[in-house]
């Protein structure tokens, strides 16, 4: 027993400092890459890294990806950083947030026509309806998560969905649905041989079929299980070794096989013990307390007792801990929300000046034309600078009237391109009847105002005034 544990001590160090190499390389990286997008990666890939032992720094890389990708405009980032965020929030008890996190990285990944990313974000959405209990939700993204797998032909993904939905029906207590999406499941990962799941998939029917009170039919399953995840060393496969354990100690027990079902319920917490997995401790430990108090050993039923009340402590207290992570992490997330509006209206209050800007710059430019228009300038130049002048003019109003296109149509690009296509038709005729005008304006009509016109006096010296004839008075002539 003690060269085991010398055993799993030496290899649990060389593990923590494999992984502390690996955090180190990736830091390095972050810090000798100037490439954004890469970046954005590497802090996702640290945030994973840190996910199971230090979730303040997970969220910390995390919230770093997200607004970089955010600050870079790299929609794929913001997608991954949030569903990461999503799934990190889950991992603290925050079920709302998490769901709306998950939510926002599905719209954007439904932009980017990304089919993966978006059944991966399916399945997190259905993981937080499952820790809710609201598994008809599960249900729904689960389907299509396997929809959209099965349409990419990943036939594993398509396998694990369809443990996940074996698992939600039998969570919800239909058996016979969870039997049937599990034996397809098998079937499936069968086909592809992936040891992993065929060894989940076995351990979900057996624990099925003891529901079903049919143990030798589960016994049959934990068999096949027990013999695919014995090999392994990976942390997820030991977890559900310890459950197959479990439920093969109480197959055991039914078939009053009694020292088989200790033996398999000490396995049970022992793997549970040395991966630290608390819920799996409790679980051994009580079936432990059962077991030996139907043999009336008290001793040892009150040693698994405490030690099922000191794990449930300490379930407690990590619940605790994961509520004070989840206060904080909200009140980060407020803080970077009142930050982010912040950005927002000061860029909108930056946009705003930068179109007066350009409206006063338009009118002075007119200014200036019509002036140098006053002072004999050369007519090309006036023609060029008037043409430049109605281009700007133009220019300026399809950028104005462009983001309230965009938001009408939804940024339907085929309703856009209507809509500025009827634009342009009415701008065209008036920007050629304007720049006619004002070309004519500039050179023809402003030489007109150079020439000044003659003097009133001169012309009347020029003109004889006409001549006035008398009518002759006849009574005075008789006189």
């Amino acid at each position: 027993m003690k060269k085991n544990i010398a055993c799993f001590l030496l290899i649990s160090l060389l593990f923590q400092n494999s992984y502390s190499q690996y955090i180190d390389s990736l830091r390095e990286a972050i810090i000798n890459n100037r490439h954004d997008t890469d970046r954005v990666f590497t802090f996702l890939r640290l945030s994973n890294a840190y996910s199971d032992f230090d979730r303040d720094s997970a969220f910390q890389y995390a919230q770093e990806a997200l607004d970089l990708a955010i600050s870079n405009d790299f929609k794929k980032g913001q997608a991954q950083s949030l569903n990461i965020i999503g799934s990190l929030l889950t991992g603290t008890g925050n079920y709302p947030k998490a769901f709306e996190y998950h939510l926002e990285a599905l719209r954007i990944a439904e932009e980017l026509n990304n089919p993966i990313l978006v059944a991966a974000i399916y399945h997190n959405l259905a993981r937080v309806s499952t820790e809710r209990s609201d598994y008809h939700t599960a249900l729904a993204y689960l389907f299509k998560t396997k929809s959209t797998f099965e349409s990419l032909d990943r036939q594993d993904y398509v396998a694990t969905a369809l443990l996940n939905i074996g698992d939600t029906y039998d969570r919800m207590n239909k058996s016979d649905s969870a039997i049937f999406y599990l034996e397809q499941g098998l079937e499936l990962a069968t086909k592809i041989d992936y040891p992993y799941l065929l060894g989940a998939i076995n351990s979900n029917l057996g624990h099925v079929y003891i529901t079903v009170n049919k143990p030798d039919t589960a016994a049959r399953y934990f068999r096949q299980s027990i013999h695919l995840l014995q090999a392994s060393k990976d942390k997820t496969d030991l977890e559900t070794l310890a459950g197959v354990y479990e439920g093969f100690s109480k197959v055991m027990e039914i078939k009053g096989h009694g020292d088989s079902a200790f033996y398999y319920a000490r396995q049970s917490i022992a793997i549970s013990m040395q991966i630290a997995d608390q819920k799996r401790i409790l679980n051994a430990a009580k079936r432990l307390n059962q077991l030996y108090e139907k043999e009336k050993l008290i001793d040892s039923a009150y040693r698994y007792s405490n030690v099922a009340n000191e794990t449930r402590e300490k379930i407690l207290s990590e619940q605790k801990i994961s509520q004070m992570e989840a206060m904080k992490f909200n009140e980060q997330l407020r803080q970077q929300e009142m930050a982010r509006l912040k950005e927002i209206e000061r860029k909108e209050r930056k946009n705003t000046l930068q179109m007066i800007g350009i409206v006063l710059f338009i009118i002075t430019f007119f200014s200036i034309l019509l002036i140098l228009s006053r002072r004999k300038a050369h007519p090309k130049s006036l023609k060029y600078l008037g043409m430049l002048g109605l281009l700007l003019l133009f220019e300026f109003i399809a950028l104005f009237i462009h983001p309230y296109v965009d938001k009408l149509t939804g940024h339907d690009p085929v309703y856009m391109l209507i809509i500025l296509v009827g634009v342009a038709a009415i701008l065209v005729p008036m920007h050629h009847k304007l720049e006619h005008w004002l070309r004519e304006k500039l050179v023809t009509g402003f030489k007109k105002d150079t020439h000044q016109e003659p003097k009133t006096e001169s012309l009347e010296k020029a003109v004889p005034p006409p001549a006035v004839v008398e009518a002759k008075d006849s009574g005075n002539k008789k006189n």
